[in-house]
């Protein structure tokens, strides 16, 4: 896989279904500091991964701004925004940074890093 694939992949993941196309079927997904939000610090499989974003998506997150480092021996890294909507319909963006690895066809991992306390607050007054 290369960067362009990867970049690809994350584009994609504003299109709904087409992002899930590009993991394999045993793909993990982790959120190292999710458990501080009440979330599983990963999810494993490609239903599951479906589930877990399938509901992001679906809430109004989109990924912008998305800068791909080939970190070699099969891993990217990514950095780009994630804009959430909050309840009152402002948008609040939160960089996002990945570990991406990958085999020859699909994304096996994606390690998720972003800013806990502004997801967590970002529906206060």
């Amino acid at each position: 896989m290369t960067v362009s694939v990867a970049h690809k992949a994350l584009a994609d993941f504003n299109e709904g279904e087409a992002f899930f196309r590009h993991l394999s079927d045993t793909v993990v997904l982790g959120f190292p500091y999710g458990p501080s939000l009440g979330l599983l610090d990963r999810v494993v499989g490609v239903q599951a991964v479906r589930d877990r974003l399938g509901t992001a998506q679906s809430s109004g997150l989109r990924i912008s701004d998305a800068t791909i480092h080939d970190a070699g021996s099969h891993r990217c890294f990514a950095e780009c925004i994630g804009s959430y909507r909050a309840e009152d319909g402002r948008t609040v963006d939160v960089p996002l940074a990945a570990v991406i690895e990958h085999n020859s066809e699909r994304i096996t991992l994606i390690r998720e890093h972003w800013d806990t306390l502004r997801l967590a607050t970002m529906n206060e007054s």
